[in-house]
């Protein structure tokens, strides 16, 4: 038994090494290794050991093939005899980094016409400087509008295009892209970073540290997309760091909380508004607190009652609360009554 599972594991990682190098066609695996497969008895699951031969790249790679697992696993299942193909999970191999393993990836590559080690140093400034020149080609071509103005020009692409660049460049150094030149690509410096970084603390901290170039509220209401919170209740204190920064950081913070409105979270999210001034901040806390509304108007009208805003923007509320078609004229007169 111990013999066949062996086989199996190497049927798998032959089979595997072949997909990923070969067949899923992207820059990152050309420099992939399978170094070793492992599969549990019932031949459900199966952890595939792999290192890039770079190892600044390894975490790169395990996550772009746990994204593309799936597809992974059926493009391997059409080549596998056995009853069942396992469901894959990709780990770095942490034994690879010595100079004797990069030696036998070499001969491998050699071996199987992948690229050499020498090959790989020689070529990584032309790769660099080619993404990111296919990067800049890509955003002109999906142009819908040229508009240059403050010195920066703007292609005005569609958000769906935007988010297609996110997904194809997402592996791009971030560090190459020049900033304050091209709109989107100061808005595809944030989205990429974001989309990677899957730990809140870490966004908003690069967020707050580049606030500079968030360079109006279409940016940022598009990066809010990238923002990673795993509940309100665990996340809201750390999203209070944006209340000390920006006008543009303060209105990221409205945005992301509007996704988090329901019935369970009305009191939590009234105890998080401010007292804005920031027109730019005021028109996100308005829309937040009309979502709000529509939830629960006596709880909030309540809440708003009884806490100091200023003038603008109780206005602001009042304005927005006439449009929304479930208020209560009861509750404008309320709210107008606060102003006088």
């Amino acid at each position: 038994m111990a013999d066949k599972k062996g086989r199996v594991n190497e049927v798998i990682r032959r089979n595997l090494s072949e997909i990923i190098i070969y067949e899923l066609k992207n820059e990152l695996t050309h420099y992939c290794s399978i170094n070793g497969v492992f599969t549990t008895k019932d031949y459900s699951y199966c952890k595939v050991y792999v290192s890039h031969i770079d190892e600044n790249k390894n975490e790169n790679l395990v996550n772009f093939l746990n994204k593309r697992k799936g597809q992974i696993r059926s493009m391997l299942s059409k080549r596998l005899s056995i009853y069942k193909t396992p469901e894959l999970i990709f780990v770095i191999d942490t034994n690879v980094i010595n100079m004797n393993h990069i030696e036998k990836l070499v001969k491998e590559a050699n071996e199987s016409k992948m690229y050499t080690l020498k090959d790989y140093k020689n070529d990584q400034k032309k790769k660099l400087k080619n993404t990111y020149d296919h990067l800049l080609k890509d955003i002109k071509k999906l142009a819908i509008k040229k508009i240059v103005k403050n010195n920066i020009t703007k292609y005005n692409l569609k958000s769906k295009d935007l988010k297609s660049l996110v997904d194809k460049y997402e592996f791009l150094d971030i560090k190459e892209i020049e900033l304050d030149k091209i709109y989107e690509l100061n808005l595809l410096y944030f989205s990429i970073y974001l989309n990677n970084k899957k730990d809140l603390s870490s966004q908003v901290s690069f967020i707050l540290e580049n606030a500079d170039y968030l360079l109006d509220k279409k940016l940022v209401d598009f990066i809010s997309n990238y923002i990673f919170i795993s509940s309100l209740k665990d996340n809201a204190t750390t999203l209070t760091s944006f209340t000390i920064g920006s006008p543009l950081t303060k209105r990221l913070r409205y945005e992301i909380l509007i996704n988090y409105v329901n019935k369970l979270n009305i009191d939590r999210l009234l105890h998080l508004l401010n007292d804005e001034e920031e027109k730019v901040v005021i028109e996100m806390e308005v829309k937040l607190i009309d979502k709000l509304y529509t939830e629960d108007k006596n709880k909030v009208i309540n809440f708003i009652s009884t806490v100091s805003f200023n003038e603008k923007l109780l206005r602001g509320i009042i304005k927005k609360l006439t449009k929304n078609e479930f208020s209560k004229e009861r509750d404008i007169n309320i709210l107008e009554n606060l102003i006088s």
